[in-house]
């Protein structure tokens, strides 16, 4: 009678593959608190306008002259 062999490393291969993917998890877990904690407080991005100031004033280089 001959017992049935598994492929040798399977064991350490599932663990390894389970404990490579450990990072990742966390790394989507701290992504989900940071979105619930600003959803929580109800932070929203700031306009693009605001983070750069406000628009340069425009040159009247024409006024009152001419052809």
């Amino acid at each position: 009678m001959t017992t049935p062999t598994h492929e040798p490393g399977i064991v350490r291969r599932v663990v390894a593959g389970t404990l490579g993917s450990i990072p990742t998890l966390v790394v989507l877990a701290l992504i989900a608190a940071v979105g619930y904690a600003g959803h929580r407080t109800g932070w929203t991005l700031p306009s693009y306008s605001s983070l750069t100031g406000p628009p340069p004033e425009a040159d009247d280089w024409c006024e009152g002259g001419g052809l």
